[in-house]
């Protein structure tokens, strides 16, 4: 019987070999001089590389909308939660134009920098039209440092 349980974990581990070897880290840190920001997002990991970016949600971002036919500064107007998953390529790096859920004409760009084997990620945020709460808003290319 005990031959049998350990056959079974043996097979099972041979037919899931993903599952198997991949290893999640979660990261978190914000927006590089700006302590009022809040992001992070998870690492998976096949072996020693990453495969692709998770869970990524940023808040306290900086946005600049027109209000009343003037450009204003706003630090947070909510949270952005980027469902679904980022490819990080042989390089360790990531990119994507994700679409705005309410105007998928609108995009976030996010790119990033997978490091020290997914125990740190740097990258850039930016928008240059994006629909919140009705105003129209640019996100300003900004920097972010994330950490285990």
């Amino acid at each position: 019987m005990k031959k049998f349980a350990l056959l079974a974990i043996v097979a099972a581990a041979l037919a899931f070999p993903a599952l198997a070897l991949a290893k999640k880290v979660n990261l978190s840190g914000g927006l590089v001089k700006d302590k009022g920001s809040d992001i992070s997002l998870t690492v998976t990991l096949d072996g020693k590389e990453p495969k692709k970016i998770t869970h990524f949600k940023l808040k306290g971002i900086d946005f600049n909308c027109k209000v009343g036919g003037k450009t204003q500064h706003f630090e947070d107007l909510g949270n952005i939660r980027i469902t679904g998953a980022l490819s990080v390529n042989k390089t360790g790096t990531f990119k994507a134009r994700l679409p705005n859920v309410d105007n998928k004409r609108e995009k976030l760009r996010v790119s990033g920098v997978v490091k020290k084997g997914g125990k740190r990620v740097s990258g850039n945020v930016k928008a240059n039209k994006l629909t919140i709460s009705g105003r129209t808003c640019d996100v300003p290319k900004q920097h972010y440092e994330l950490r285990k």
